[in-house]
């Protein structure tokens, strides 16, 4: 074992933290809510001393040669140390609302006992610089989520982990045959000797194949067509803080997963790329539509999520069709995984401040609930406007990028009349966004319960305790604040999490308020 030491260190103490907090719940319960919340603000401190290394140039690595035959590696540069940090950011908001949201729930200690364990594996995933390493974090993170979605042990809950379980089973199997192909060729899955093994290759046939099965598996854990099942089932059975990490977080190994696989095996094949975009369209309508037509807000919020991975498939494929004119659609790409993750941090924060005293998610049943709660308008807002693109929100910033990339598709990818049909299906898309958000916002702050209303207004003055406040208030605030001021901000995101996929370099900065490239989020909004 060589290396740095502290990489290790992030992974095992949320895992040891679990297990001496499962002792602290046998004698005292409240002691353990506490336990939990130091485990998770330690780590965030952690990485935060870990991002001050890494950005001064230092690239911390730890390798363990010989695991299992092969190699265990982590590497915590760019895009992997901004997605630990959102990680570790994410647990924060959620671990402090899960003591308020628990609060008359059975087993909580063995919640704490496998939502930390996920944390532990959800760093080691992004820290990953070896596709060996990816499938094993891979694993854990399925087992430890499926004990979590399975929590309220009722029927729906069990049938919901049921199907999480036997969707990322079938994706892991085809993540291993890809692996053991990739093997047989190489003789290692290092990413990056991997890209460079693919690059000298005559006849990449046999590469395509393992790279179409490791696409295949991963797109499993980022719930893409066709293995998009799991996730309104998961969402709607799950406890509100469980669904908060799998939309906000557990989705995003999966495409970490996509982007590793198309940027080391199929950056430069323009085939590949339009496969990927189409798939991405058809996944962001899908998602759109049954949205639009649901009535249960944490599958539409699930729902939601679908479209926009969506959203980032179509930068991700437009970045493999583009080749060396990738920059725009790789910096939409990264930026609206990165936006996504925060607006569902905030919307199923919502849905779980609601869920805590109405005990269901009906439209029917909730109507009207928001009147007379600010902090619980106000996050929503933020959360509504940002997913639906509206400029001085970070959605904003992330979609305008991905539809500039379409646009370059148009005039270098080929196929002009191809991409611009893409480029009206993505605009109707962000206006479905912006309709099913607002069919939320009618329901829960402008209509008025037929029946109930007075036992909602009732609930106006204690309706979440002060850590759920406080948990609610600091995330509603990341989306205007990273939308308002994108270039000191997002673009700085960008550039230090773009070289994953690219090593080129942004010389001329989007000028995102100017009113022509703004024109393309009106007619969005105004589909």
């Amino acid at each position: 074992m060589t290396g740095d030491y502290r990489l290790c260190a992030l992974i095992l103490w949320p895992m040891i933290g679990a297990l001496i907090g499962y002792q602290i719940g046998h004698k005292n319960k409240i002691a353990r809510d506490y336990f939990a919340d130091v485990v998770v603000i330690t780590e965030f401190i952690l990485l935060m001393g870990m991002f001050r290394i890494v950005f001064a140039g230092v690239t911390p690595e730890f390798r363990f040669s010989g695991m299992c035959g092969l190699n265990f590696h982590l590497r915590l540069d760019g895009f992997r140390e901004v997605y630990c940090m959102i990680a570790a950011f994410i647990w924060v908001m959620t671990t402090l609302i899960s003591r308020e949201y628990f609060e008359h729930y059975h087993n909580r200690n063995r919640y704490y006992a496998f939502v930390l364990p996920t944390l532990g594996a959800t760093l080691g995933l992004f820290m990953s610089a070896d596709l060996f390493t990816t499938f094993l974090f891979y694993q854990i993170i399925t087992i430890t989520t499926f004990v979590g979605i399975a929590h309220d042990e009722k029927d729906t809950a069990v049938q919901a982990a049921t199907t999480y379980l036997a969707s990322e089973m079938t994706g892991g199997c085809f993540v291993l045959m890809g692996l053991i192909q990739l093997y047989h060729l190489f003789g290692t899955l290092e990413i990056d000797v991997v890209r460079e093994c693919v690059l000298n290759m005559e006849d990449r046939g046999p590469a395509y194949v393992a790279g179409f099965l490791l696409f295949l598996g991963f797109s499993a854990k980022a719930g893409i067509f066709p293995f998009h099942f799991w996730m309104p089932r998961a969402h709607s059975g799950a406890p509100a803080p469980i669904s908060t990490l799998l939309s906000s977080i557990i989705t995003k190994t999966g495409l970490y997963g996509v982007i590793l696989i198309c940027s080391s095996i199929f950056m430069d094949n323009q085939i590949w790329g339009k496969f990927v975009l189409v798939l991405g369209t058809f996944t962001m309508l899908l998602g759109a539509t049954r949205a639009l037509f649901d009535i249960h807000m944490k599958r539409i919020l699930a729902f939601s999520s679908l479209s926009q991975m969506g959203f980032i498939l179509i930068g991700i494929g437009a970045s493999c069709s583009l080749g060396a004119e990738n920059l725009l659609a790789v910096r939409g790409a990264i930026l609206h995984m990165v936006n996504h993750s925060f607006l569902k941090l905030v919307l199923y924060l919502c849905a779980a401040i609601i869920y805590m005293k109405m005990h269901t998610l009906d439209l029917n049943d909730i109507r009207g609930y928001g009147h007379g709660k600010p902090l619980l308008h106000f996050a929503y807002l933020m959360g509504a406007l940002g997913i639906s693109g509206v400029p001085l929100w970070n959605g904003y910033i992330s979609k305008t990028l991905l539809h500039e990339a379409i646009v370059e598709c148009m005039h270098l990818g080929g196929s002009p009349l191809a991409y611009e049909i893409v480029e009206v299906l993505f605009l109707l898309a962000g206006g479905m966004t912006f309709a099913y958000m607002t069919k939320l916002y009618v329901c829960l702050f402008l209509e008025k319960h037929p029946t109930d209303q007075e036992k909602h207004d009732s609930r106006n003055g204690h309706y979440m305790g002060k850590l759920a406040t406080v948990a609610l208030f600091l995330a509603a605030l990341v989306p205007p604040v990273l939308g308002m001021r994108p270039y000191e901000t997002l673009d700085k995101i960008a550039d230090y999490g773009q070289t994953i996929m690219t090593h080129l370099t942004m010389y001329h900065a989007v000028h995102y308020f100017d009113p022509h490239v703004m024109k393309g989020a009106f007619v969005s909004i105004g589909f």
